[in-house]
């Protein structure tokens, strides 16, 4: 699969936190498959409109009690401009995008 493109939807891929971004006019979103932008003027139900921005190595956190499914592991997604992005994982601390590279502290 190429990194760039969603080539096909993944069976029981699970999606987390997404926003909109109004410095490109794109939403984003978390999945255990990585963090993925798709412009808001194309047809974002079709997965080719979706690009994989970058996958951070994250840790997952299993068997919550009283839970459905497992835990997100990337909890909130914050616009700073265009190309950079911060979110705020469960298990790894705060991680952020400067439009090439991950920074975690």
């Amino acid at each position: 699969m190429n990194p760039e493109k969603r080539d096909s939807w993944i069976d029981g891929e699970y999606i987390g936190p997404s926003t909109f971004n109004p410095y490109s006019n794109s939403i984003y979103f978390y999945s255990q498959n990585g963090i993925f932008i798709g412009e808001k003027a194309k047809d974002l139900s079709k997965s080719e409109n979706w690009k994989k921005v970058v996958s951070p190595k994250l840790t997952w956190k299993y068997g919550q009690p009283d839970a459905v499914g497992s835990p997100m592991n990337v909890l909130k997604l914050c616009i700073v401009d265009k190309t950079r992005f911060v979110f705020l994982s469960q298990n790894n601390g705060i991680g952020f995008y400067d439009g090439e590279n991950i920074i975690m502290r």
